[in-house]
């Protein structure tokens, strides 16, 4: 006995089918905007670190040079203008991390309007709608994906940075207590 083959109206719904990459379209479009937003937040938090720490390590150096500290002053400037100087390249990168890349962005409402009147015969189906959708969508994401992709790299290299700076602090100070204190 043979079987045949039946064609479902929802295995040809092809409509459906496009709605769904419309969607996901839309989806993913919204993450790479929450992306953004999120990189940015970030860049701006390392820039308020960065703050910080400048300040507690200025304040910090008045104290440790004093007339008759065991401490040479030369030392103490010298572990202070090294840990300065990276946590300056550090707040440099989130800075332009922060930067509003170009990018390109989506065609003028009035311009897409006039397309779609000029070529009303390609979107006369709901299919060539989304297609021509996802497809406007794809440029815009691409490039602002490319642009978070440069902001992540520049984050993570300022929190390496800012994290060597501090560390270089920390461990400069340990150095000084046990070589002129201890």
């Amino acid at each position: 006995m043979r079987i045949k083959a039946v064609k479902t109206k929802a295995s040809l719904d092809l409509a459906a089918i496009t709605h769904n990459a419309y969607e996901y379209a839309k989806l993913a479009y919204e993450q790479e905007e929450k992306r953004e937003d999120s990189l940015i937040n970030q860049a701006t938090q390392m820039t308020t670190y960065f703050s910080f720490v400048s300040v507690l390590i200025l304040m910090i150096i008045p104290i440790i040079i004093f007339e008759g500290t065991l401490i040479p002053p030369k030392y103490t400037a010298t572990v202070s203008v090294i840990t300065l100087a990276l946590l300056f390249a550090s707040m440099i990168l989130a800075v332009i991390a922060q930067w509003r890349f170009k990018y390109q962005s989506l065609s003028a409402p009035l311009k897409m309007f006039e397309h779609i009147i000029d070529n009303k015969d390609y979107f006369k189906t709901q299919e060539q709608r989304n297609k021509s959708f996802v497809q406007s969508l794809n440029t815009t994401w691409t490039s602002k994906n490319k642009n978070n992709d440069k902001r992540a790299k520049l984050i993570r290299a300022s929190m390496i940075i800012f994290l060597i700076g501090v560390g270089f602090f920390i461990v400069g100070t340990f150095f000084a207590v046990i070589s002129f204190l201890i």
